[in-house]
């Protein structure tokens, strides 16, 4: 039952206040306070006091709740008028200083409670609270190392007090059963003396779970409903009943042992006994069970119905007809039992079957349980502190279990004093997932303005544009025609002031062959003759020596992009060549990899049948020649590698050490090639001579064209790959066997132009 109710006369009556009992035929026993003028319950003051213990820091057997779990009780009594005395982790000593401490404070009468959280024992039917000291070998040593629960229900029945109440959450698994000749599970049943209410977190020769939040399953619902004005003191042990059963799903139901006479509220008032009272006292508040009553009645009322709801505006039906919003007063009303219903949104539904009796007013509260969803939030960047409804929770990725079902203000403080806001909605049941986004101000600039520019592969505008982007990682693009493509993998890592991309555009012909299937080759830089000094410009290897002049008298294409698998699984789909594997690291617009010198040369010579042009492999000269673009430093770039340059060991890029990047994620080179230091090395032409030297073989091509003498079984490898920074140099060379695959080798192709 989810509900109290009252008996209520219908005149005032200033300043009283009491408890009675009286009998009719039925014998019905009510509790009666008398209301002030004003209309408002008084309440009397009774003296309250509570001892509450949580011992967690065990040796053998440490528990996770019981401090939380007596601090929470401890705070909860003393908001409600609890004189609370509360000690954490105490040894045998301590604990029984502070009950005969607490064993004089009850003395004079009032309410006494006790609250205790740590292991317990049952021994022979005798109940044994245990201290964090306790050394206890074997089961008959429980006695001198522990404290009986009879000593405190002693300090309780000598005091005389009104009501006792005892909690016992400490019906944990015994700590020390395998060394006991018994192994009885939970406490024993406690014989509960007149005006005493004793309550187990579970049944008696049960187990409580400890938990694994702040507070165990049972106190978590203890402090819920408690602090609830006007409910009895059964009620609330009813609820909490209730939803230990539902959330353990049956493998923990709470216990009661009751044999209280008059009526307690943890929260809402006290009230005393006093002698039967006589119909012609008016201004009645009562509290009767709920069985049909007697016939007979106190004259001159009329039946009233007035039902509450804890919250209010519910939606009221009786026998299935809406009668209005709570609170609600009806009078009138014929004698009999009658189902009133209440709803609200965002709240469970209630329904109770009530007598109304004759020449009385029946008056009853309703308490509607929040229906509850689940908010999962996350945040970009991590680890943000957020706040609901003004509360705050804790930080980023986090899980927020039983939140009413409603609208509710979420707020994400970002550490630079950003903060992120939204208002959700839980529905019942669900989950609601949100991501709180901080986002950068950018400004889009090019050179020459005017330009396309693109988003994660999204065409937004033309520059100079102005843009919001969340933290992370953003391909950005600009686009125009009679320069080359320009790309970036921009990182937003922080918020601060507007950031600033600028694209600078280089001037230079691109071009695309379509293949005769339908589809593209790859992307094409056309390069234009010219001569440079190939080899070891200032520092380098052996193999790079001597370094020599190079004229190049004709123009040729080379791909803007080393060929990824997009590019190469179409010749796989159309050839049926052996599909190479990607590692798990995708496939797409990363570059194709686990490719042999032989597999390159196969894909050039199916992109000359495709196109009907002339595509190879670069030879080593055309492949420095691109790759310095018109640089003499040892990277393109100048003499260092600095953080996101390229794809290398330690060379401060999301993919170092990792894996491969997907191509064009780094600047291009002045030629807008992409890639030609890191990432994947790349296969070339040539074969592999150990260093430039007139006479070898005839002696190193000066013309531009492959060096195809020497050691034809391996061939010459360039860019680095994902290595050391010394080998991204554009002089750097590495050989290979032409058989040979792994996940950082790759190619990029070249179209003849004249």
């Amino acid at each position: 039952m989810r509900f109290f109710y009252m008996l209520l006369s219908g005149v005032f009556f200033f300043g009283l206040v009491l408890n009675l009992s009286y009998a009719t035929d039925d014998a019905i026993d009510v509790n009666i306070t008398l209301a002030g003028a004003s209309g408002v319950a008084a309440v009397t003051k009774e003296r309250r006091h509570a001892l509450v213990i949580g011992n967690a820091e065990y040796k053998s057997s440490p528990l996770l709740n019981p401090v939380n779990d007596a601090h929470d009780v401890a705070e909860s009594l003393r908001r409600m008028g609890f004189n609370v005395i509360h000690r954490e982790n105490l040894n045998r000593r301590q604990m029984g200083e502070v009950i005969r401490e607490f064993g004089k404070l009850i003395q004079g009468g009032g309410v006494g409670l006790v609250y205790y959280a740590g292991h317990g024992v049952q021994i022979n039917g005798s109940n044994y609270l245990i201290p964090v000291d306790a050394d206890i070998k074997v089961e008959d040593e429980v006695a001198d190392e522990s404290i009986d629960l009879n000593r405190i229900m002693g300090k309780l029945d000598s005091a005389r007090n009104r009501l006792n109440i005892v909690i016992l959450d400490a019906c944990r698994d015994n700590p020390f059963a395998r060394s006991f000749r018994s192994s009885s599970q939970g406490l024993a049943t406690v014989d509960a003396p007149s005006g005493t209410l004793v309550a187990y977190s579970t049944a008696p020769g049960s187990v409580a779970a400890d938990g694994s939040g702040r507070n165990g399953v049972y106190t978590k619902y203890l402090l819920k409903y408690m602090e609830i004005s006007g409910i009895p003191i059964e009620s609330v042990f009813k609820q909490v009943r209730k939803k230990v059963k539902e959330e353990t799903g049956a493998k923990q139901i709470p216990w009661e042992n009751s044999s209280l006479e008059g009526d307690f509220f943890f929260a809402g008032g006290s009230v005393v006994d006093i002698a039967p009272i006589s119909p012609v006292i008016p201004d009645v508040v009562a509290t009767p069970t709920n069985r049909k009553p007697s016939t007979g009645s106190v004259s001159g009322l009329k039946s009233q119905l007035v039902i509450n709801t804890q919250p209010d505006e519910a939606k009221i039906f009786i026998d299935g007809k809406f009668k209005g919003r709570s609170p609600l007063h009806l009078d009138e009303l014929d004698e009999g039992e009658v189902r009133i219903k209440a709803s609200k949104r965002y709240f469970h539904t209630e329904i109770e079957d009530v007598w109304v009796r004759k020449d009385n007013t029946t008056t009853m509260t309703l308490l509607l349980d929040p229906a509850t969803g689940i908010v999962d939030i996350n945040s970009n960047p991590k680890g943000l502190k957020w706040f609901i409804d003004g509360t705050f929770v804790g930080e980023t990725p986090d899980t927020l279990k039983w939140v009413p079902a409603g609208d509710h203000d979420i707020l994400v403080k970002h550490s630079n004093g950003a903060n992120w806001k939204r208002t959700i909605r839980v529905n019942e049941g669900e989950f609601t997932e949100i991501t709180a986004q901080f986002q950068q101000s950018v400004t889009i600039e090019s050179d020459p303005p005017g330009a396309d520019w693109y988003l994660n592969g999204e065409k937004k505008g033309i520059t100079p544009a102005q843009t919001e982007l969340v933290l992370g990682y953003h391909k950005i693009e600009v686009k125009t025609d009679k320069y080359l493509d320009w790309q970036r993998l921009v990182n937003i890592a922080e918020l601060g002031e507007a950031q600033l991309i600028k694209a600078r555009l280089t001037s230079g012909k691109g071009l695309q062959d379509t293949l005769s299937d339908g589809g593209v080759a790859p992307g094409m830089v056309v390069i234009g003759r010219g001569a440079f000094e190939m080899g070891n410009v200032g520092s380098g290897n052996e193999e790079e020596q001597p370094v020599h002049k190079v004229k190049i008298k004709y123009r040729f294409a080379i791909a803007r992009n080393e060929v990824t698998f997009s590019d190469y699984d179409r010749f796989v789909t159309v050839t049926g060549q052996a599909k190479p594997s990607d590692n798990g690291w995708g496939r797409g617009d990363q570059p194709v990899i686990n490719v042999s010198w032989h597999d390159a040369k196969a894909y050039v010579e199916w992109l000359s049948e495709q196109t009907g042009k002339v595509y190879r492999l670069p030879s080593e000269t055309e492949w420095e020649y691109a790759a310095r673009a018109n640089t003499t430093t040892p990277f393109w770039w100048g003499d260092e590698v600095s953080k996101n340059q390229a794809n290398c060991k330690n060379c401060g890029s999301r993919w170092d050490n990792v894996r491969n990047a997907p191509v064009a994620s780094f600047p291009a080179n002045p030629f807008g090639l992409y890639d030609t230091a890191g990432n994947v090395a790349e296969w070339v032409e040539d074969c592999w001579n150990d260093y430039y030297k007139e006479g070898l073989f005839g002696g190193k091509p000066k013309n531009g064209k492959p060096w195809l003498k020497g050691d034809c079984t391996r061939r010459v490898v360039r860019g680095g790959g994902h290595d050391v920074a010394m080998k991204l140099r554009s002089a750097s060379r590495a050989k290979d066997n032409a058989e040979y695959i792994n996940n950082h080798r790759g190619f990029r192709v070249v179209r003849e132009m004249d």
